[in-house]
């Protein structure tokens, strides 16, 4: 809820995204076309999803996939 709280920050989370090695997001998926498309592209995840989900899928990755996906 703390962190949910919170003020966004775009431009800081695309330095993250992008950046930071243990994360690795690129490495399954894309934003405006760049990194892999092994999983769901999320150039556009705000806009489909609430920012509980999107945290969560952060925290747990893996915790719920896209059926689409489930091969990978």
């Amino acid at each position: 809820a703390a962190i949910l709280a919170r003020t966004g920050d775009a431009e800081r989370g695309k330095q993250v995204y992008w950046s930071v090695q243990r994360m690795n997001c690129h490495t399954c998926h894309q934003i405006d076309g760049k990194g892999q498309n092994v999983g769901p592209d999320l150039s556009d995840v705000g806009k489909k999803r609430g920012r509980e989900f999107v945290l969560e899928s952060i925290l747990e990755p893996s915790k719920v996939i896209d059926p689409a996906y489930l091969n990978y």
